[in-house]
């Protein structure tokens, strides 16, 4: 499969390098070029946001791994941690005081694909040269690539905060409030609780991966270049195994400002949901991107915009991978 959907589905991530060439002709001479030896990888994200309808989230740092056994299983694993916590207290973004009442946020992720397509194809890439000069020189090349499809099951532990939102168009009562002696304490708006939810996920994986080194050679130069890069996507069904809300919300009196605390007598929860998610890895040490968007269970996070949007998330991280 000479131009597989996973690049299209990429080709934003990739930036255009402009080439002015001085020579007309780049010989390569090829060390390596199997894409079979690309076993595994590694990746951490410095930075990465968590977002679901204002509701729910975090910001994140995260360490992802790889690794291919054969041509029958690819295992994945990743954890991702707060990042405003690193330097303790309030951490590195300023939050509201209610958020010092809610726990980190962490998503613990373990993955298991069964291939049931493992086949050798070509990939068309372009390689920077350098510059000398005012030209920047540039070239188009093939590689092989190795192009997996597989089944894939996914365990998630997912710890982040929930709220009820406070809209002035519209109340959503996700949650049931008492006080200490159980009488409702009707709406809440901008409460807010701590999440920790299991969530299975399944369906099907895609991986594309490239393992070369070649010497490029022109009038002008001589360049070693080598380029190792996965490209993968899960499009998955998710199932809320476990969703946990806790014993208290948390809500701010706004003309207080006193952080108040409620007991939880009743949640609104959603169990079913379903996600794409995508990792990009460039070169030996290189760029690593993460990206997920979906519907997620675990407390009812409606939209005030669109029904369609309830529950939905974005997420989003970057680093350097290897």
């Amino acid at each position: 499969m000479k131009k597989p959907i996973l690049s299209l589905i990429f080709l934003s991530l990739l930036f255009p390098f402009k080439t002015i060439a001085q020579d007309s002709k780049v010989n390569i001479s090829t060390t390596y070029d199997d894409p079979y030896k690309n076993k595994w990888n590694v990746g951490l994200i410095l930075a990465g946001i968590d977002v679901q309808n204002k509701s729910a989230g975090g910001v994140y740092y995260m360490l992802h791994g790889r690794y291919t056994m054969g041509k029958l299983f690819t295992f994945h694993a990743n954890a991702a941690f707060d990042l405003t916590k690193l330097t303790g207290g309030d951490g590195i973004v300023k939050t509201t005081p209610v958020y010092s009442k809610l726990d980190p946020f962490s998503h613990i992720e373990a993955r298991a694909s069964l291939h049931f397509s493992d086949k050798e194809g070509n990939m068309n890439n372009k390689i920077k040269l350098g510059q000398d000069g005012s030209y920047k020189y540039s070239t188009n090349y093939t590689t092989k690539s190795r192009n997996v499809y597989a089944f894939t099951a996914s365990l998630n532990l997912v710890n982040n905060l929930g709220s009820q939102m406070d809209d002035s168009s519209a109340k959503f009562r996700v949650l049931t409030l008492t006080d200490q002696n159980n009488n409702d304490v009707g709406f809440k708006g901008n409460s807010y609780i701590n999440q920790k939810n299991v969530i299975l996920g399944a369906g099907i994986h895609i991986g594309q991966y490239t393992h070369f080194k070649g010497v490029f050679t022109a009038s002008s130069f001589k360049k070693t270049r080598r380029v190792k890069k996965s490209l993968e996507a899960n499009f998955e069904f998710l199932l809320g195994l476990a969703i946990g809300v806790g014993d208290k919300a948390y809500w701010e009196n706004p003309n207080t400002k006193i952080i108040e605390e409620y007991k939880i007598k009743d949640a609104e929860k959603k169990r079913l949901g379903g996600r794409i998610s995508m990792d990009y890895g460039s070169n030996k040490i290189g760029w690593f991107q993460h990206f997920e968007m979906g519907y997620r269970p675990g407390l009812s996070a409606p939209n005030t915009q669109s029904k369609w949007l309830n529950q939905g998330y974005l997420n989003l991280g970057v680093g350097f991978g290897f």
